[in-house]
């Protein structure tokens, strides 16, 4: 019995770590973020030409311990841009902004 469920627990991690992610440096991205009266505004900028990029997604922690993800989207060729909206947060919970890229495989 232990034996099948080591052997499925092999089979999921391996469909999970197909892909392959680039870790953006800081200075490759910009952020801003604004508090308005009745949510947040988290602007995202990425220029990367890598043309293996399938996907770019943002990874942000807050002071509360909440880890959120975010996709961002190419507006055009090597520019990825997106505002994203919350309403739970603000600008000081923010402790840190991750982009990640997802590569084709």
């Amino acid at each position: 019995m232990k034996y099948f469920l080591f052997l499925g627990l092999i089979a999921c991690k391996d469909s999970n770590t197909t892909s392959s992610i680039i870790v953006f440096d800081n200075d490759m991205y910009d952020y801003t973020c604004k508090d308005k009266q009745t949510q947040t505004e988290i602007m995202i900028s990425l220029q990367s030409c890598n043309n293996q990029i399938e996907h770019v997604k943002t990874e942000i922690s807050f002071n509360t311990g909440e880890l959120k993800e975010y996709p961002i989207n190419e507006l055009y060729e090597c520019l990825w841009e997106d505002k994203l909206i919350v309403f739970d947060e603000v600008c000081i919970q923010i402790t840190n902004v991750t982009v990640v890229g997802v590569l084709n495989e």
